[in-house]
């Protein structure tokens, strides 16, 4: 993720790229993507959990659990050999990252492993890609109004219904879900149609 370093104007794709998917779901538009959950709750200001990022990275998931599932006095004899790092590569240099300050000093025990995988998955998903969800949230922002729209937008989003959306399956709520974006919004009032038997179609 330390690309933009090398190429300036690459966070300016994930603006462009925020436009592109906010455009794309309120048009209901096939993009061909899947958003996980951990992006979707930073997007809308949630603490990302363990749970969180079981589909995004099964392996980190299970190395935690295995952490929080082993004996305490086993973790407290230090056999893990963790401290409060973690290491990244960037551009192909291998680098240490200190989880807190002094993080290098501080052995992961039976009493501190929760806070360890806590600030774990802090790091891998929120600080070491900060830019990247600032630059995508301010071009999706560029297109709904403001950080209110924004959350209700999401909000009224199930998981599911959003990655049905971008990768084309149909969903069933989905012209209650656009007809309720749209109102919020106040970007286009929907008008229905009578297409006999009792039914209308929104558009």
């Amino acid at each position: 993720f330390s690309v933009y370093k090398v190429n300036p104007l690459h966070l300016e794709y994930y603006r462009f790229a925020g436009r592109v998917i906010a455009l794309a779901l309120m048009h209901n538009t096939q993009v061909g993507i899947v958003f996980g959950r951990a992006l979707l709750l930073q997007l809308d200001r949630i603490n990302v959990s363990l749970e969180d990022i079981k589909d995004a990275d099964p392996f980190l998931y299970s190395s935690c659990k295995q952490i929080l599932e082993m004996d305490p006095c086993v973790v407290d004899q230090d056999v893990l050999g963790l401290t409060f790092t973690w290491e990244v590569d960037e551009l192909g240099v291998k680098k240490v990252v200190e989880l807190c300050p002094k993080g290098n000093n501080i052995s992961v025990n039976s009493i501190n492993r929760n806070k360890y995988i806590d600030l774990n998955i802090e790091h891998q998903f929120v600080t070491s890609i900060a830019k990247q969800l600032s630059k995508f949230s301010q071009g999706f922002l560029d297109i709904v109004g403001n950080e209110k729209n924004m959350k209700l937008f999401l909000k009224s989003l199930e998981l599911k219904d959003h990655d049905g959306m971008c990768m084309g399956v149909k969903v069933k709520s989905l012209s209650t879900i656009r007809r309720h974006i749209l109102n919020i919004m106040a970007i286009k009032r929907p008008t229905a149609r009578y297409t006999g038997s009792g039914r209308y179609v929104y558009f």
